[in-house]
């Protein structure tokens, strides 16, 4: 967004009366002064009427703020969004956008047509007025890890004898592809009627059972309570 004005089009057959008031203003640099402005047509016309706000810069020098984070890697492609920002008082022009990208990775495309030298990557901007700001998304192909996969890029811009450079940096910890795991399931059994061990004693009923138990705990010279249920 670029400063705070108000633009008016158009044609009317009429008359026009206009009235402004300065309310508060202030001797201080940079400070903004506050006005209250009464407009009256009388008459046919037809009018537009363009508004735009902007904030307070941040600085009160010219500055530039460039940021870049990395949006999404699916271990094959990454993409980083750069935002390039005016946040001083003073247009700055050209700008030159610079990224350097980490070994092991390529130029793939971006939204604003760049000039590629190998890993170098630059995009030039005429301007940016004040409160302005140019995002750019950028997608690197990955081709290996590198021992340092961190994005470096840069802005340089002109204020009359001046250079501003602002600078930022994103790692990226690369998503490397999972490792995928097969499994052999081997099945060995037979049909037919169950047929249990030889162990497996069905001849015994619950009295049975209840008996051998009371010999198994009288063999160990100890008495214990009979217990109301047992399976055998």
């Amino acid at each position: 967004m670029g400063p705070s004005f108000l633009g008016t089009t158009g044609r009317f057959n009429g008359t026009e009366y206009l009235r402004a008031r300065l309310l508060k203003s202030s001797n201080v640099n940079g400070s903004n002064a506050t006005a209250e402005v009464e407009r009256s047509l009388i008459g046919n016309y037809r009018l537009d009427t363009t508004i735009s706000i902007s904030t307070l810069p941040k600085y009160i020098y010219p500055h530039l703020e460039i940021t870049k984070r990395a949006v999404s890697n699916d271990g094959t492609y990454i993409v980083y969004m750069i935002n390039v920002s005016n946040d001083g008082n003073k247009t700055l022009g050209p700008v030159e956008v610079v990224d350097v990208l980490p070994e092991g990775t390529s130029f793939y495309s971006s939204t604003m047509r760049p000039t590629v030298q190998g890993r170098i990557v630059s995009w030039s901007l005429l301007a940016l007025t004040v409160g302005a700001r140019e995002t750019i998304t950028l997608t690197v192909r990955l081709e290996f890890l590198s021992q340092d996969p961190v994005n470096r890029v840069k802005a340089v811009a002109q204020y009359e004898n001046r250079t501003i450079l602002a600078e930022a940096s994103a790692p990226e910890e690369v998503i490397l592809p999972a490792p995928s795991y097969s499994y052999n399931v081997s099945t060995n059994f037979s049909s037919g009627p169950w047929i249990p061990p030889p162990s497996f004693n069905l001849s015994l009923n619950l009295t049975d059972c209840e008996k051998d138990i009371d010999e198994f705990y009288d063999s160990l010279d100890t008495v214990y309570d009979t217990p109301d249920n047992c399976a055998c």
